[in-house]
């Protein structure tokens, strides 16, 4: 349900008509997440199923049967939700791992070894 595009209101309310017993979006919630790296790949698809959608909104430009300013609206609301469900693959901003090293303890070193070195000699 997830991976399709199903929202947890959606998963509520269709939960609710199935049993007959009201679910909220919270339990909803915290059933989901209870299922751990299952819901986080269901996620993942939902968003690769978003990203396609937007292929599939060009391809309907590209024929004529889409106003190009109504796809628009509509590719950059599948994308950003993409980028909300999967923000390593479609979100905007891009990671840095980065490393300093502080040189001067590694410059010291240097320095006694070659004082080290001359005063052998």
């Amino acid at each position: 349900m997830v991976a399709t595009g199903w929202t947890q209101q959606k998963i509520a309310d269709h939960v609710t008509e199935l049993t007959g017993v009201p679910v909220s979006q919270y339990y909803v919630c915290k059933t989901l997440q209870s299922f751990g790296d299952d819901y986080q790949a269901a996620k993942k698809a939902q968003a690769q199923y978003q990203a396609e959608r937007v292929s599939a909104l060009a391809d309907k430009v590209e024929q004529g049967t889409l106003d190009p300013a109504s796809a628009r609206v509509a590719s950059d609301n599948r994308k950003w939700v993409a980028s909300k469900l999967d923000p390593s693959t479609y979100g905007d901003k891009v990671a840095m791992d980065v490393q300093l090293t502080d040189i001067t303890q590694l410059h010291m070193q240097a320095m006694r070894d070659a004082m080290r070195v001359v005063n052998k000699d």
